[in-house]
């Protein structure tokens, strides 16, 4: 059995009795496993809020100086960061899939517990597929931009009046 926060004591009562007591008992572990699954979404609102509370600053500072604030409120991205995007989020699934792999197989959790062994094999393949799904996304991606030709605002279709 596999204890992460404590160890398991053993009891024996003046009648006799053996006692057990798991201080990692389902109840601390089960508010382990909740707060592991709310720490991801917690890290992601905090990123947004700061890039926000950042983005606003620039604003501000903007204005102080007299600069004109538009440059700032586009938030339209090019299409040529699209395909990089997905390249790398797709590598970085394929990277945690291949971790989870990789602690299933040297954890030994196919020997010790099938229930925990099949839950992160099938977290594994699901973020294998999605590694996958977005990498091939971003190669398309990345094969179709440089398939079109784009157009360069630079220049300026002159008319020529007979």
């Amino acid at each position: 059995m596999l204890n992460l926060l404590a160890s398991v004591v053993e009891l024996t009562e003046p009648e006799g009795k053996h006692i057990i007591v798991n201080p990692t008992g389902p109840m601390v572990m089960s508010a382990l496993y909740l707060f592991l699954l709310i720490l991801p979404i917690i890290f992601i609102l905090l990123f947004f809020f700061y890039k926000k509370k950042l983005q606003n600053q620039q604003i501000l500072a903007a204005i102080e100086k007299g600069l004109p604030v538009t440059d700032l409120l586009e938030t339209s991205k090019k299409r040529e960061t699209g395909w990089i995007a997905n390249i790398s989020a797709g590598i970085g699934f394929l990277f945690v899939a291949t971790a989870l792999a990789v602690v299933y197989y040297v954890g030994g959790f196919y020997k010790a517990d099938k229930d925990l062994a099949m839950i992160l094999l099938v977290i594994s393949i699901i973020f294998a597929g999605i590694g996958l799904t977005r990498l091939l996304r971003g190669l398309f991606q990345k094969a179709n931009s440089k398939n079109t030709p784009t157009k360069n605002n630079n220049t300026v279709d002159a008319k020529v009046d007979n």
